[in-house]
């Protein structure tokens, strides 16, 4: 008497429910990870403008150390005037 078509159909309904809050649940899992996610475009956008950053910063840390070596040797190589060539000898001589 406990499987007459009432309570099979009463089981039924009570599986049919408890998959459906079961897929209900999944669901809300699956919006709350997705809601998480950065989107696509806006990390490709980030990753495009952090690689323009660093081959800036690289362009700009390149140049400069070509002209501080452009300019030591160019100081280096600078003509001594003629009235200062021979000052540290005089003076020693005068000492």
């Amino acid at each position: 008497m406990a499987n007459t078509a009432r309570d099979r159909d009463v089981s039924t309904g009570r599986r049919a429910a408890y998959h459906a809050s079961k897929a209900e649940i999944k669901l809300e899992e699956v919006n709350y990870q997705n809601r998480r996610k950065v989107p696509a475009d806006v990390k490709d956008r980030f990753m495009l403008a952090f690689m323009i950053f660093v081959v800036f910063v690289l362009v700009v840390g390149i140049s400069l150390t070509i002209w501080a070596v452009v300019m030591i040797k160019h100081i280096e190589n600078r003509p001594v005037p003629e009235d200062q060539q021979y000052s540290d000898a005089a003076a020693k001589r005068r000492r």
